[in-house]
């Protein structure tokens, strides 16, 4: 029941669209490009026509009970009432036709569409299947062509740089021949440049020495004022007079270097006397001066 009354609803909602309509114009059609609503379109057309007879009817016999009225108001009502039942047993006749009629179609529809919904379903997972079967066929491909690509790079590789590596070793070959002749070079010229100056070095010696020489001979000849006298060791200076003492057989309570050390000051000396312990325990001072 509820089934019958939407469609009813349906069927009085789209007869207002399509009751004025014709079904042949398709330029005017609301219906067009549907099948189900086309053929309801038909359906209601027909109605139409069914309706527009019964108007006619109706007018006609309202006429006529309009004739009656004037004769027989109750023998005009009872007709009325009669005729306006059959009407409306017809027109809910070819209401419920029609519903039935729709509901057909939608059903027969309905299952078209399911089989081609389902026909398109397969062939679609048939068409992933297959594009996915050709995706994997072209992902093998790639990968085998991408591993081919990095054996050749890694090959080109390792011969750039064993290439390289045999540049660096010659490079570093001639590195160290230059650096070799640099440094035989920089030798060299290092070497000529110590001789030159160890020569500066000597001549500025011997001039130094020489200078130093006059300077000692001239403070030589140039002694301070006054009496004194110096320890000679060998002639005496100019201007001076020699003078020797000594003393011997200075008696000792040892001869032993405890007690008497020998040693000579340029011609003046301390020592045993003879040689310790010769003559007994004596020594002797000898002292050679130059005064003035």
């Amino acid at each position: 029941m509820a089934k019958l009354t939407i469609v009813s609803v349906l069927l009085f909602t789209l007869l207002g669209n399509i009751i004025n309509v014709d079904c042949n114009d398709l330029s005017n059609n609301p219906c067009d490009g549907s099948e189900l609503f086309g053929l309801v379109c038909k359906m209601l057309q027909v109605l139409k026509r069914d309706v527009e007879t019964g108007n006619k009817e109706i007018e006609t016999r309202f006429n006529a009970l309009s004739d009656l009225q004037k004769s027989s108001t109750k023998e005009m009502k009872i007709e009325l009432a009669k005729e306006s039942n059959l009407l409306s047993k017809k027109h809910a006749a070819d209401v419920k036709m029609l519903i039935g009629l729709i509901e057909e179609k939608i059903q027969s529809t309905t299952s078209v569409l399911q089989s081609k919904i389902e026909a398109n379903r397969k062939k679609t997972y048939l068409e992933i299947s297959a594009l996915s079967s050709t995706t994997k066929i072209n992902v093998n491909i790639l990968e085998e062509e991408v591993e081919k690509r990095i054996k050749n790079n890694t090959s080109m590789y390792t011969k750039s740089v064993e290439k390289l590596e045999t540049r660096i070793t010659d490079g570093k070959q001639e590195l160290d021949q230059i650096i070799q002749s640099e440094k035989a070079t920089i030798v060299k010229d290092f070497d000529k440049k110590i001789k030159a100056m160890t020569i500066s070095y000597l001549h500025h010696i011997d001039s130094v020495k020489k200078l130093l020489e006059q300077q000692i001979q001239q403070s030589k000849q140039q002694w301070p004022a006054g009496n004194f006298c110096i320890l000679r060791s060998g002639a005496c200076p100019p201007g001076f007079k020699s003078i020797d003492g000594y003393m011997r057989a200075i008696v000792q309570y040892a001869v032993n270097t405890n007690y008497v050390k020998a040693a000579n000051f340029g011609s003046s000396s301390i020592r045993c006397h003879g040689y310790c312990g010769q003559y007994g325990k004596y020594s002797e001072l000898n002292l050679s001066t130059c005064c003035k």
